[in-house]
């Protein structure tokens, strides 16, 4: 049949024009006040570009690895290196900052500060990354 497309000796189908086309598609994450899902309206909230990477790196840090039924690998080794007794600072920033620069999105980190107070047991943590949209900086206590 002499479609325009498949008549072309060189074309393989459409399959072909459509590897060809290069879009770059805008990933959009529902919106999350929290732990909480934002409805406004009845409407679900959606947020994209630096927000939403913010948001992925915050639900990233706040899991535990082996938590996420999807992916076993997803969040950081909480059990395995941060909630042990008499862990180094020095491992907790290592762990940290890979978790920080395995999120899709990320390139690089050019800010990075980390405090553990062993009497509280609280993390904070505070870091800018680098992203193809710019810089996202972040800044939380787990």
């Amino acid at each position: 049949a002499e479609d325009g497309i498949r008549g072309v000796e060189r074309s393989r189908g459409l399959g072909d024009v459509y590897k060809r086309q290069h879009t770059r598609r805008t990933v959009m994450d529902l919106r999350l006040i929290g732990d909480d899902i934002y409805i406004q309206a009845r409407d679900l909230q959606l947020v994209s570009g630096l927000d939403a990477l913010a948001q992925r790196l915050l639900v990233r840090l706040r899991t535990f690895k082996g938590e996420w039924y999807v992916d076993g690998r997803w969040g950081v080794p909480f059990y395995q290196g941060v909630l042990l007794k008499g862990a180094l600072k020095s491992k907790l920033e290592s762990i940290f900052r890979k978790a920080i620069l395995d999120t899709p999105g990320v390139k690089s980190l050019t800010k990075f500060a980390l405090d553990y107070d062993t009497q509280t047991r609280e993390l904070s943590i505070e870091f800018e990354a680098q992203a193809d949209e710019g810089t996202v900086a972040v800044s939380e206590t787990l």
